[in-house]
């Protein structure tokens, strides 16, 4: 019987351009990954031993794009998927950051290409349906929401 599990998180990256256009931040995934390799995501992780998702969320925005976010939120919503090897139901925490639109991406070797993308091209690009699902409770809820401060995690 499969277990129920909550050890990964799952992270929407926002920037403004100069027209305060929201546009989202799509990961490539490396060809030579063993999981999903060249899919397009968002920033993804495991939860480790003594973290928070919270804290995970903010360790993977760092190790994946080498930025601190000015701002992250947590998403109304979970996400969830089987993992078949493990025999496992993981359910996945959502967050969503904002970073200032002048910080460099510089990509961990897990990724081989980013984009900055419109909601609407970045969720064409997405692979997988619970990032899809994320990105569409981002967009909605937080950056176009008119209750973004509810969401928001003050003092990260």
């Amino acid at each position: 019987m499969p277990q129920i599990v909550s050890n990964t998180v799952q992270v929407h990256i926002a920037v403004f351009d100069i027209n305060n256009e929201p546009k989202y931040l799509v990961l490539q995934r490396s060809g030579q990954s063993k999981l999903y390799p060249n899919v397009w995501q968002v920033v993804t992780g495991k939860i480790k031993k003594g973290e928070t998702a919270l804290t995970t969320a903010v360790r993977e925005i760092i190790e994946e794009i080498n930025i601190k976010p000015k701002k992250i939120w947590v998403a109304p919503y979970v996400t969830t998927f089987f993992d078949a090897k493990r025999d496992l139901i993981n359910l996945s925490p959502v967050f969503g950051a904002l970073i200032n639109k002048n910080q460099k991406v510089k990509l961990s070797q897990e990724h081989q290409a980013f984009e900055w993308l419109s909601y609407k091209e970045a969720y064409k690009r997405l692979f997988l349906r619970t990032h899809k699902e994320g990105a569409n409770i981002f967009h909605n809820y937080i950056v176009n929401g008119k209750s973004i401060g509810l969401f928001e995690i003050k003092g990260f």
